[in-house]
């Protein structure tokens, strides 16, 4: 286990992180490779894209962080690069614990199976065990309002009851860090403030949680900090409302 910062146990620790990707080169076509070996040439050279650069960044239990930005800031990738989706061009990722990253809540889902079924394989996907689905599946249902589809094939419910079906299983995925991609931006108001609550309930817990999101409203009232990624660097980190005003002070100019 890492060092604490007086709060809670670091989770996580990012070092000289930078994240690279290729670019610059046209599309490849049968004409322009039979151009290159009857001519001779070599292809254009691949030019290097940074997407996140970052020093140094470090989680810690009890956190629920807001991470914010424009599209393109490089929010995504720096979740990937914490799940370990990614490896990173340079610079170093430590982690301790479960580490588990949502985005695209229900994508794993099959339509010809039951409610019930797709609670079983979501869950297994994310590593809980049978018995536990098996004892809150009931709990899953009611909190996802549907109780009386436990048997009816997935693709009789709309996109909003499955996104609420996913993120009920969610809620019992144990994790020491949980990296939230915009996970639950789409829904009504009643699944917003559950979805709300279930983040609300992580605050001063044994897990760090990440949110990347444009809900800037959302960061002010549930995170305990907030940082600002902008082209991929980390443009400012703190206290919520700071960092909000600020990123909202700067897409104003």
């Amino acid at each position: 286990m890492f060092n604490g910062n007086g709060n809670g146990l670091e989770r996580v620790r990012l070092s000289g992180l930078s994240k690279n990707f290729a670019a610059g080169r046209e599309k490849t076509t049968a004409f322009r490779l039979l151009h290159d070996i009857v001519k001779a040439t070599d292809p254009a050279p691949l030019h290097a894209r940074r997407v996140v650069a970052i020093e140094a960044f470090s989680m810690y239990t009890g956190e629920v962080l807001g991470l914010i930005g424009e599209n393109g800031a490089g929010k995504t990738t720096l979740l990937k690069l914490i799940a370990g989706l990614y490896a990173p061009s340079a610079g170093s990722i430590q982690r301790e614990g479960k580490v588990v990253y949502f985005a695209g809540l229900g994508i794993g889902m099959i339509q010809d199976l039951t409610v019930r079924e797709n609670v079983y394989l979501y869950g297994a996907i994310y590593g809980i065990s049978r018995s536990r689905l098996e004892s809150d599946f009931e709990d899953m249902l009611e909190w996802a309002e549907l109780t009386d589809f436990a048997d009816a094939p997935l693709r009789h419910l709309s996109t909003g009851m499955k996104t609420r079906l996913a993120f009920a299983i969610a809620t019992r995925v144990e994790a020491d860090v949980l990296l939230l991609d915009e996970a639950f931006s789409a829904g009504d108001q009643r699944f917003q403030n559950k979805c709300d609550a279930f983040v609300w309930g992580r605050r001063g817990g044994s897990s760090a949680v990440l949110v990347a999101t444009h809900n800037l409203a959302f960061v002010r009232r549930y995170c305990t900090r907030a940082i600002w990624l902008h082209h991929g660097l980390m443009r400012e980190e703190g206290e919520p409302d700071r960092v909000v005003d600020s990123y909202l002070d700067y897409s104003k100019t």
